[in-house]
Parts: structure tokens; C-alpha cells; sequence
């Protein structure tokens, strides 16, 4: 099976990545055979990528607090001597770069040293993050950029999730990767995780070829199609929240006491699955149920465990959604970062926008990207 598509190499190779926001599926997704909603957005991260005659790679980041970093790939050395805290900054982008190689090294086309630019709408002005998924988004973007430099267009989207994926897990992500299937899709999607146990299995083993040409078990990526009127409004508190320090948390009391998580995880999936019929049988009610059935999944589950899910501002910003008839609940790990509110009647936005802002809730002007594939399932 031809993976790729092959042409003559350009001189400069760019890649579009979008921000994600989870609509529904927020924790339990962590689990097997759970499943999340997930929107993509037109906020994105850009890489651009174009050869050099240098030993080593160039990355620049033109965000605040990234340095230039030079990069010998055959070392793995830094030729800028910058602190280690700023090297790590790097990461996402140096493992990316690293899947690129070892994926060329088995298709045999030489790799080149390259410089790499990057830019990012998924922050403010200030540096501060919205929680719109950067780090999925970055080595999506890379990915695809880089592989595009040599040449090679990937035939299905879902080669470059599991290329980001691989690399995701070599960095020791403890994620679902739900983020890198909306980074590649964009649009509506509905996602199921592969068997996390038979994939890290596999990566210790298997080449890249038989990793992206094989099925993963219980892999499931697809595109939906939600009502035209239906309205999303996002709005952020202002506040940074970090996924992996709640998600830490949680795993640790799960260790303890996991009663209340399998609760949460039996009411989940069938939630998540009565939102995507509804959204695909355009049921404007139970659309709006089903969003309001998983606020309260998540509220009980912060409370069975101590976690602050649901912050003051987001609290805030769930009600005044409420009180003009949109369903509204936090988006992603919550402890900050945006909420989101979804309704039917367009004459209400500006009035929920409005009270937002009174309460300190900036409203983002984002819009869903939709995707032209339909449908990928593994």
C-alpha cells in the first residue's frame, strides 16, 4: 500500500495545524474504549521549512521566551548552549523532527538539514496560552511540513495522526491523543483511542512502514456533520490551566480509590454517543442534554475527588450561558483555561458575550474549520 504521495522537492514546504477544544469525553477518554467529541478551529499553528547548507537544523519560534536553537541531529547536540529549561521547550518540535528522520531512513530518501519557522495563533498577544492544544498542534504541523520538504504528501490523514502519535508516546505523553486527531482532521470529530497497551507494544518493535500500514485496535477518527445553526461560543478566563498536573492528579487518587471514576466512566460513553446521534440526526434538544448531562459528569467527578474542574470563572461563565438558554460546561481538563456554550437562537450571542466580558471572561472569535474527509476509522 503507497502511503504517500512523491514529487519533486520545493523550496520552501508550509504546514497548517488547528487548535482543538474537547466538546465532550474530558477525562474519561483516558480510559479504554471511551470516547470523546472534539472540535477543530481556526486558530492554528504554522510550520514553514526550508533547506540549508548548515550541519545542523535552525528552529525559530517567534513567540515569546523561544530562542533560536541550532540542533545536530546526528548528536542530538546544541550548537547555541542555551539552558536546559529553554532546550526543553523544543521538544515537540526535535521529536518531531526525529519521527521525520527514522520514517525517511526506512522510505531511503536522504534526509536534509533544514531551517524551521513557526508561528502561532494559539495564544494571546501576551504569550499566554487559550488551551487550544499547541503541543499536539506543533508536531502535526512539523510533521507534515517536514515530510512535505522531501517530497512526500501523505494519501490519508490518519498517516500523520499515528506519525504524531509515535511521537507523542517516545516523549512519553500520558494522553489520549484526541487532540492530534482534531490538529489533523479539523471539523467535528468523534475519537475512540487505540489499545494503548498493544501500541506502546508496538512502537518498542515494529518499523514505522508496518506502524502506519497496520490497523490499530480500537482506533476510531471520525468527521461529523453538526446541525448549521447550531452556535458555539468560546470564552476564556484569562486563566492558564495545565492538563497534565489535573490529569496527574486524578491518576494518583484513582490509585487509591477508582469507586467513583468507573461511576463516571459507565454514564460517560453512553453520553458522548447520545451527543453524536443527536448532532447527527440535527436533535436540537438533545444536543443541548447531552452538554448539560456532561457538566454534571464532570462536576461530580471534580468533587468525588478534589479536583477544580470547574473554577469560580468558569462557573460563572456556564451560568450566564444557562440563563440565556445555551448549554454550556469547561472544555478540556478545566482549572481554567475556556469554557464553552452551545445554543440555537444566534439573537442571544452578543448578550452572553457582553455578560461575559462584565465578568471578566474574554469571548474568542473562532470559528470550527471543517474537514473534506468524511470518515477514517482504523
Amino acid at each position: 500500500m503507497e502511503l504517500f504521495d512523491r514529487f519533486p522537492l520545493p523550496k520552501q514546504a508550509q504546514a497548517l495545524a488547528p487548535g482543538k477544544l474537547y466538546i465532550v469525553g474530558e477525562y474519561a477518554i483516558l480510559a479504554p474504549q471511551q470516547a470523546a467529541i472534539l472540535i477543530g478551529l481556526d486558530q492554528y499553528i504554522q510550520a514553514k521549512v526550508s533547506f540549508n547548507d548548515l550541519p545542523y537544523c535552525e528552529l525559530f519560534n517567534h513567540q515569546k521566551d523561544y530562542p533560536p536553537l541550532n540542533i545536530y541531529f546526528d548528536t542530538n547536540e546544541d550548537s547555541s548552549k542555551v539552558e536546559t529549561s529553554q532546550f526543553e521547550k523544543w521538544n515537540y518540535v526535535i521529536e518531531a523532527v526525529k519521527t521525520c528522520r527514522a520514517l525517511l531512513a526506512e522510505l531511503k530518501i536522504p534526509f536534509r538539514n533544514c531551517q524551521i519557522d513557526l508561528n502561532s495563533e494559539l495564544t494571546n498577544p501576551q504569550g499566554q496560552k487559550y488551551g487550544f492544544g499547541s503541543s499536539g498542534a506543533v508536531t502535526v504541523a512539523c510533521i507534515q511540513a517536514i515530510l512535505k520538504a522531501h517530497g512526500l504528501e501523505a494519501r490519508s490523514k490518519i498517516t500523520y495522526f499515528k506519525l504524531a502519535v509515535i511521537t507523542m508516546l517516545r516523549l512519553k505523553s500520558r494522553g489520549s491523543f484526541g487532540d492530534l486527531a482534531c490538529n489533523v482532521m479539523g471539523g467535528w470529530v468523534y475519537y475512540q483511542a487505540a489499545d494503548r497497551g498493544w501500541l506502546e507494544g508496538r512502537v518498542l518493535h515494529a518499523s514505522y512502514l508496518d506502524l502506519l500500514t497496520e490497523d490499530w485496535p480500537d482506533l476510531i477518527i471520525e468527521s461529523l456533520q453538526a446541525p448549521a445553526n447550531l452556535h458555539l461560543l468560546i470564552g476564556w478566563t484569562q486563566q492558564p490551566a495545565s492538563t497534565e498536573n489535573l490529569v496527574d492528579r486524578l491518576q494518583q487518587l484513582l490509585i487509591q480509590d477508582p469507586t467513583a471514576y468507573q461511576k463516571f466512566l459507565q454514564e460517560a460513553k453512553p453520553c458522548v454517543d447520545q451527543l453524536k446521534e443527536a448532532l447527527i440526526d440535527h436533535q436540537e434538544e438533545l444536543i443541548l442534554q447531552s452538554i448539560h448531562h456532561y457538566r454534571q459528569l464532570l462536576l461530580n467527578l471534580g468533587t468525588a475527588y478534589g479536583l477544580p474542574i470547574e473554577t469560580k470563572p468558569l462557573q460563572q461563565l456556564i451560568e450566564i450561558a444557562q440563563s440565556y438558554s445555551f448549554s454550556a460546561k469547561s472544555s478540556g481538563a478545566g482549572g481554567g483555561d475556556c469554557g464553552i456554550a452551545l445554543g440555537f437562537d444566534p439573537s442571544k450571542i452578543q448578550m452572553i458575550q457582553k455578560a461575559w466580558k462584565q465578568n471578566g471572561i474574554e469571548p474568542l472569535n473562532c470559528k470550527i474549520i471543517f474537514s473534506k474527509s468524511s470518515q477514517n476509522k482504523e
